[in-house]
């Protein structure tokens, strides 16, 4: 029932790049990718999940930032199933950006590059920037858009 509710609240229809998608089936490929931990993300959830999704890739087909004929499932794959990319724990950390820059005992210094997969625009998941100072983050807002200088608050808000 759930699954049901869920498939309909995506369309399966895009006038774009594909007329139909198997959502079922890219769910099942993350998992035996181990994008996606069937543990912590049931299909269904991982459907509602597709809605939006599936929102970021048309508006990035309709906006002209991904090509027509690139497909919804080459999308998808290629932002990892929608999940948080896998990481290798012993080279890179998470850190959480305070106020003040500080988290843990560990400070954002000019150089760092920080990144994050808490945004979307126009077909693209995620968002990098670099720090420009203890307290300055140096990214680039959008498609057609110059660099712009943040604090670290105005960044993770």
């Amino acid at each position: 029932m759930i699954l049901t509710i869920a498939m309909s609240l995506i369309p399966i229809t895009n006038s774009y790049a594909e007329t139909s998608i198997d959502y079922e089936s890219i769910y099942n490929q993350g998992v035996e990718e181990n994008y996606i931990n069937p543990e912590n993300l049931a299909l269904e959830d991982w459907l509602i999940e597709n809605v939006e999704y599936k929102k970021i890739y048309n508006d990035g087909i309709a906006g002209g930032v991904l090509e027509s004929n690139f497909s919804y499932n080459e999308w998808i794959k290629a932002n990892c199933y929608g999940q948080p990319p896998i990481i290798d724990s012993e080279i890179y950390e998470e850190v959480k950006i305070l106020t003040r820059a500080y988290v843990d005992g560990f400070n954002i210094i000019p150089g760092d590059i920080l990144i994050t997969n808490g945004t979307s625009s126009a077909g693209i998941v995620g968002h990098a920037a670099i720090a420009t100072g203890y307290n300055h983050i140096l990214h680039i807002p959008g498609p057609g858009k110059t660099t712009e200088q943040l604090t670290a608050q105005q960044f993770v808000d």
